[in-house]
């Protein structure tokens, strides 16, 4: 009995390493009860409980951030007329031309 009681408290702490290294919340979910069936360690069932919360704090943070996003997302889709490229490159040309005038006047 004392081995079989053993054995499952290993896995049991085996599927919490796992469950608290892939982040993954179904996984934790099942390893804590897997856990708590096994009767131990409850530090690991405190680390998958913390873990849950973090995940779960961090899904609402993502969500919210989504929200907020959202309308920013939607003014980025209208944009202001871009000149075409000749009328930059004319521009460009002016501003050299205006700059070496610039420069003659001030030698």
């Amino acid at each position: 009995l004392a081995e079989k009681v053993a054995k499952n408290r290993l896995h049991a702490q085996d599927l919490a390493v796992c469950a608290l290294a892939s982040r993954n919340p179904e996984e934790m979910k099942e390893a804590a009860k897997v856990l708590e069936a096994a009767g131990g360690p409850a530090i690991h069932l405190q680390k998958l409980k913390k873990g849950l919360e973090k995940q779960a704090s961090l899904v609402e943070a993502t969500a919210t951030a989504r929200e907020q996003q959202e309308p920013l997302a939607s003014a980025q889709m209208v944009r202001p007329r871009q000149p075409p490229r000749e009328e930059e490159e004319q521009l460009l040309r002016r501003l050299r031309e205006a700059r070496f005038k610039e420069e003659d006047e001030f030698i």
